[in-house]
């Protein structure tokens, strides 16, 4: 496998079968026993993750507590809807959208708190560049968790967080492009 054959699906796939090592099998028929829908999983984890940007700067402990409680739901909730076929268009809208939403919100919060504004600014900037071409190109397949600064801010290291999307941010637009690119040429 070539690193460009690599999208969406590849990284889910990998999920998967860690999560199937570690048992979570069994999670996901409790949450059927008491039917929690992958659509739960995804508001509850939205609902710690835009509550942790509260406390983001202002109590390290709750922010680190809520926002991981958020990226294990975040986690599961894809892994619910794929392994039981419970996806649907809505669901991926709440999944993704909430977390555009959500590293938006956070990385504003971090324009105000920390003193690094030019890059902080430049990251939003390029966030909603890569959703608008995204869009426009109907790249949905080829999105990349773009929330990996998040587990550098978990550990107070704020500053190497913010090089994490400058450095992938590029490589991502490059990967989906050429991505983009190999798709049309096995259509043609």
């Amino acid at each position: 496998m070539k690193i460009f054959d690599v999208n969406l699906d590849v990284l889910h796939k990998f999920k998967t079968k860690v999560l199937d090592q570690i048992g979570a099998e069994k999670l996901l028929d409790l949450f059927e026993r008491f039917k929690i829908e992958p659509n739960h999983l995804t508001l509850a984890g939205h609902i710690f993750g835009f509550s942790s940007i509260f406390f983001l700067f202002e109590n390290h402990i709750y922010f680190a507590i809520l926002l991981s409680v958020h990226l294990i739901l975040d986690g599961l909730d894809g892994y619910y809807a794929r392994s039981r076929k419970k996806e649907t268009k809505l669901g991926n809208f709440l999944d993704h959208g909430g977390d555009f939403t959500r590293t938006v919100l956070i990385l504003t919060k971090a324009y105000f708190f920390l003193p690094y504004q030019p890059l902080i600014l430049g990251i939003i900037i390029v966030q909603f560049l890569e959703l608008f071409i995204i869009a426009k190109n109907n790249l949905g397949k080829y999105v990349f968790p773009n929330g990996v600064f998040l587990y550098f801010f978990i550990i107070k290291q704020y500053y190497l967080g913010l090089l994490v999307p400058t450095i992938y941010l590029p490589c991502a637009f490059y990967l989906i492009f050429r991505l983009k690119k190999q798709y049309n040429q096995r259509n043609e």
